[in-house]
């Protein structure tokens, strides 16, 4: 149940006063080798409250001011302060996060490990400059680092005294600010350049009282968790949801989940994890190269959210197989959807139902319209449901309707069974500005395609993904996990599906498994034989070019999804190109 002193919290400042007597549980950054490092609930209160002190001797709106004046740019009147945050150490993330807050600064989290990936750093010049921060805040080993990749953009950068600054005294400081600001949450951008979403405290404590619901939190949860802090998943799950409901969150690095997904599971067992969160590419990963361990147990797990990108179904099925011995069940999974304009949560499974799976025929789908066929059928496409809206939460599919040769086109509610776009609506949902209002219609866009069937929400994709050859309607996401199916030797999950400039084929660009042999024309050839049959026989598709590239060439967004768009603006490293017509 949540906690009731959570309930009645308004702001960030309030939920830390309410924990600031808890000394057992809080914030844990746990390493491989086995150590872990600890901030407890009443350690938060005293260092993020140093950290807002600091910030206010230092006085942001100042400095932006004085250096708009030395830019000789207009003064523009008083302004909220804003900080980018680059903290790989995760207790020193959080402290700044709320440090920030408590002094009316507006937080941005940003990629902390920039050296280690280069298109973090060309995310973190984007966000430095659209954002207008004010300052940079990171710890004083990063300070070179961070300097180097700004130079030229003359934004201060500001070294903090650290996690636990000399200064934290027993008691909270005070004056607090009169208004707790927002933080501001930038997209992935899978399809699009990252966008700003100024998540107020108000939209997210409605959310997180809603999580705390649906997926029956309390102070006796754990989670386990490796998604990085600057995207909305890992900031909600392993930061915000915690200090909400007053549980214990185990926070590891992303990179030593990539290097070792066991990392994942082992922590799990040994932290007796009740929750978790991750995208499919996770749970995935994790079935293909974790080697199970004897000594695991998983069955205190009783939520394992799977969203961020589309659900398969055979995600889900092998994970369930491979660490069923450990004590893992299906009912665990809560495939849910979600986006950082939502707080986090739109949509999600029920605890403790079984993951709900839906065969719909193929054509159908493409025509906008959901036919349930048997299952395994050739014809059919098998779905994972998305679950039911958060309570005070509505999802609503929308479809463009075509006027007249001079009227604008209109929007109109679709009923059960029809593929549109999805509008949300509900507490914890980011208004834009201006807000989509159409006639009696109004709610927030998503750009995402999908149907409510019985109630639920069901995904096919972006908007942006989805495209037509020889008139009739595909989706990347589809075609790209058949591709990914299709051969050993492609890289899953790093596959890019799109239509040609003629609209009669569609053009594959895939990685090469460099788990395997290096390529041969040879092998490429075999390869791309495979998937021109298998999207045939599956789609009746004709291919018109199948693209090998090297590993790493495809551009990912910080969260791990592939840009589609990044694939046609930038050059790859290409390794062998079929061209229909030529013998593969």
């Amino acid at each position: 149940m949540t906690p009731p002193a959570a309930c009645r919290a308004t702001t960030f400042a309030d939920l830390i006063e309410r924990r600031a007597g808890d000394d057992q549980r809080g914030y844990i950054s746990a390493a491989p080798d086995g150590t872990s490092s600890r901030l407890s609930f009443a350690e938060l209160a005293r260092t993020c409250w140093a950290v807002a002190a600091e910030l206010g001797r230092m006085d942001l709106g100042q400095l932006e001011s004085a250096r708009r004046a030395v830019a000789g740019e207009p003064d523009g009147g008083p302004q909220q302060p804003s900080a980018l945050i680059a903290c790989s150490d995760p207790l020193l993330f959080i402290s700044h996060f709320f440090g920030a807050l408590l002094a009316g600064v507006t937080p941005i989290p940003i990629p902390a490990a920039i050296s280690q990936h280069p298109r973090h750093a060309e995310r973190v010049r984007t966000v430095a400059v659209a954002s207008g921060a004010g300052a940079v805040l990171c710890p004083p080993q990063a300070e070179h680092e961070v300097s180097a990749l700004l130079g030229g953009l003359d934004l201060p950068i500001l070294s903090l005294a650290g996690r636990r600054p000399a200064s934290a005294g027993p008691s909270l400081p005070s004056p607090r600010p009169g208004k707790e600001p927002p933080y501001v949450q930038y997209t992935s951008g899978s399809v699009s350049d990252p966008k700003p979403i100024r998540v107020t405290p108000g939209h997210a404590l409605a959310h997180l009282r809603q999580a705390a619901q649906v997926y029956e939190e309390s102070s006796d949860s754990v989670s386990v968790n490796w998604v990085p802090l600057f995207h909305d998943m890992g900031l909600v799950t392993s930061v915000l949801r915690p200090l909400y409901s007053g549980y214990t969150s185990v926070i590891l690095d992303p990179r030593d989940f990539l290097t070792d997904p066991a990392f994942w599971l082992s922590a799990m067992s040994r932290w007796q994890a009740t929750h978790t969160s991750a995208p499919n590419f996770g749970y995935a990963l994790s079935a293909r190269k974790a080697q199970p361990r004897r000594d695991w147990d998983l069955s205190p797990l009783r939520v394992a959210r799977v969203a961020g990108e589309l659900v398969r179904s055979g995600t889900l099925a092998e994970f369930t197989e491979r660490f069923g011995p450990a004590g893992f069940t299906s009912t665990a999974f809560a495939p849910s959807y979600g986006l950082a304009e939502a707080t986090l949560t739109v949509t999600t499974c029920g605890v403790p139902d079984e993951p709900r799976l839906l065969w719909a025929d193929r054509v159908a789908l493409a025509a906008g319209t959901v036919i349930e066929c048997p299952a395994g059928s050739e014809t059919g496409a098998v779905l994972v449901s998305c679950g039911r809206p958060l309570p005070d939460t509505e999802v609503r599919i929308v479809a463009d309707t075509e006027g007249g040769p001079n009227a604008a086109p209109a929007l109109r509610p679709l009923p059960d069974g029809e593929v549109g776009e999805v509008w949300i609506t509900g507490p914890q949902v980011v208004r834009p500005e201006p807000a989509d209002v159409v006639g009696q219609l109004c709610g927030r866009r998503t750009g995402d395609l999908g149907f409510l069937y019985h109630g639920e929400l069901f995904l096919l994709g972006r908007s942006h993904e989805r495209f037509q050859v020889n008139g009739e309607n595909f989706y990347g996401a589809d075609l790209e996990a058949e591709v990914s199916a299709a051969s050993e030797h492609v890289r899953a999950g790093r596959v890019v599906a799109l239509a040609d400039e003629t609209r009669s084929s569609v053009a594959i660009v895939a990685e090469w498994n460099p788990a395997l042999a290096p390529p041969t024309q040879q092998s490429m050839a075999a390869a791309a034989r495979q998937i021109v049959a298998r999207l045939a026989r599956r789609f009746g598709l004709t291919v018109g070019t199948v693209r090998f590239v090297t590993a790493g060439s495809i551009p990912l967004t910080t969260s791990g999804k592939v840009r589609r768009h990044g694939v046609l603006s930038n050059s790859l490293d290409e390794l062998w190109t079929y061209r229909r017509g030529e013998q593969p």
